[in-house]
């Protein structure tokens, strides 16, 4: 009996102190730790004497999830005697006592190991460690893919073979009649959707995937996997006191007659008169189906198929239960199965659940800042931890590829960004939940107003959501010391959007008005000259011996940091991943550092004084 969602366990003092932080942020979840380091418990928190490995063993029967506080070699020792398969065995994951790393260890899909990982790394603002093959190489996860849509897993599936097949780039071929399609965007060249299942049974395919509401069968000599959407709402309809066994005989006899699984019954469904019918009500606890009944007046408005029931009105005030109420719950208008009669005492029908179109997407224009996961807040963690769908510059999402395991990825080239924008709102539109990237801060020469006014070009109005981060002239700043401490500008040299002779005024004018300048985008190979040119405005109105700052790849593995002159700016190595920081007349050189003077040293003493 699963007594807690996720199980915390701790080792040390440390790691009990991170534990408890993790169990403040994480609903449902429970604390165990040495008695010694728990000598005032909380609320969901639990002292534990003897081994620990004793007690993981008692919480991989009990808890859904397990976040293990320790070395992973102690994790990987204590729950080895324990493991049984991966549809079963809990999802487990390994946490070192500083909250750096977290690694998922167990049940990486089906357990939902490897998206506890991310979102246990985004709250702690530690670095995710996911080491299966599918999401760190982005590929079509099969398993993943049902866990993330709740489709049931027809036992005897060959996982294995299916997912070597993916990753090795062997043809695979697919078939789908039912459930969600949204993920088929993600296909690649080596995978084939057929739209038949005899054409899928013909085709050479080293293995194949079919995700069906109905009964398949298909040679096993090629490795598959088949999946079971839950979207069939089944009507009953039964006489007072029918059993559980017979209503479990009546829907049983209904699928096997008609083909359907039975693992993809998503609810039953009756009229109110029957909601404490006990063998209904016990048959839908051993199945674990939600029940949902309709009121006798509500059915009887329904348009049905089948002829009136002379004895549904008499006894239970509609001529229609099993029909009416399949159609009510799905949403649908026609049925997979019309009423069906079993031993006069159960009626049963079957209808296919329609697809909520009121989804309600999000977009969340996120800032990542320089790229080092150090320097990314936990909104932006949490905002891509959250996304179904991350889309970005291949040069960004690269930079925080940890963080994108299991999401689908959309990449384009420098120049797409209205390309990337249109597909990030359509999709927000289509109900995902989207993140789209910019390095730097989203609001400042990011994504964050393009997305705003493609949107509004669009005439739409999905959930548009702007996540800050350090911007580069900040990160740039703090490499240099503190040029930006008095009034500042930002000015791009880049003419592709902005005529160069309105750029060429504002750099006049901010240098006549003696503002620190940071320049955005200086150099790129169509554009050599246009740094050369900003100096020579610049000359006007700056002694050739002011302070420059060059920095290239902020915080990046190919940081470069240089401090030099205004006159010697153009015998320098810039690029397009260089921000150049101009000081201004309070601008100094301090012991390697520029600082641009606030003014303080005109009203108070900086060095030490005498209270006396």
């Amino acid at each position: 009996m699963v007594t807690a969602k996720l199980g915390i366990v701790a080792v040390t003092k440390k790691g009990t102190a991170l534990g408890r932080r993790l169990k403040s942020l994480s609903p449902q979840s429970v604390l165990y730790a040495p008695s010694r380091f728990l000598d005032n418990p909380q609320t969901g928190e639990h002292p534990y004497e003897g081994p620990v490995g004793e007690l993981i063993g008692r919480l991989f029967k009990e808890c859904g999830s397990m976040a293990l506080i320790m070395a992973s070699g102690i994790a990987v020792r204590a729950i080895a005697p324990h493991l049984k398969s991966k549809q079963s065995d809990p999802a487990v994951i390994v946490i070192d006592e500083c909250g750096e790393n977290v690694i998922s260890l167990l049940s990486g899909h089906l357990g939902g190991a490897n998206a506890l990982t991310q979102k246990v790394a985004a709250v702690l603002g530690s670095h995710p460690v996911i080491t299966t093959a599918s999401d760190v190489s982005h590929n079509l996860s099969p398993d993943n893919l049902a866990a993330r849509n709740n489709w049931r897993t027809e036992p005897g599936s060959d996982f294995t073979g299916l997912a070597a097949a993916l990753i090795n780039g062997d043809p695979v071929g697919i078939y789908q009649d039912s459930g969600e399609t949204d993920w088929q965007e993600t296909i690649s060249g080596n995978v084939t959707l057929y739209k038949t299942i005899e054409e899928l049974k013909y085709e050479k395919a080293t293995a194949r995937m079919v995700i069906t509401n109905r009964e398949v069968k298909l040679d096993s000599d090629i490795p598959t996997a088949t999946f079971h959407p839950k979207n069939l709402a089944v009507g009953i309809g039964c006489n007072r006191g029918t059993s559980a066994s017979m209503i479990e005989k009546a829907i049983n006899g209904v699928f096997l007659k008609y083909g359907l699984s039975t693992m993809s019954i998503a609810m039953l469904t009756s009229v109110d008169l029957k909601s404490d019918e006990l063998g209904l009500i016990t048959y839908a606890k051993m199945g674990d189906i939600p029940l949902k009944f309709f009121p006798s007046d509500e059915l009887a408005r329904v348009p049905v198929p089948s002829s009136p029931s002379a004895h549904a009105l008499t006894h239970a005030g509609t001529p229609s239960v099993a029909e009416a109420a399949a159609l009510s719950a799905s949403g649908n208008t026609a049925l997979l199965v019309e009423k069906h009669a079993v031993d006069g005492q159960v009626t049963v029908a079957v209808a296919e659940i329609v697809a909520s179109t009121v989804k309600r997407g999000k977009l969340s224009v996120v800032g990542i800042g320089p790229g080092d996961f150090a320097d990314m807040s936990f909104r932006a963690r949490q905002a891509i931890d959250e996304s179904d769908v991350v889309i970005g510059y291949k040069m960004y999402l690269d930079l925080i590829q940890p963080l994108l395991a299991g999401k689908t990825l959309m990449s384009s080239g420098m120049t797409k960004e209205v390309d990337r924008t249109r597909e990030a709102v359509k999709l927000a539109c289509a109900g995902k939940i989207v993140s789209l990237i910019s390095s730097g801060d989203a609001g400042i020469y990011g994504m964050a107003g393009l997305a705003l006014e493609v949107a509004a070009e669009m005439e739409v109005t999905p959930e548009i959501v702007v996540i800050p981060g350090i911007s580069a002239v900040s990160a740039a700043a703090s490499l240099l010391g503190a040029p930006l401490m008095t009034d500042f500008c930002t000015i791009s040299l880049s003419d592709y959007l902005t005529d160069w002779p309105k750029i060429e005024k504002r750099i006049a004018l901010a240098a006549e008005a003696d503002f620190v300048i940071g320049f955005y985008n200086p150099k790129s190979r169509k554009r050599p000259h246009q740094i050369e040119k900003a100096v020579q405005i610049l000359s006007r109105h700056r002694d050739s011996g002011t302070p420059v700052g060059i920095v290239s790849d902020a915080y990046r593995p190919d940081q470069t940091v240089v401090i030099t002159d205004l006159a010697s700016l153009t015998r320098q190595e810039v690029g397009m991943t260089s921000i150049v920081i101009v000081g201004n007349s309070q601008t100094t050189i301090i012991e390697g550092r520029m600082v641009t003077s606030r003014g303080y040293q005109q009203k108070y003493e900086l060095g030490d004084s005498d209270s006396t």
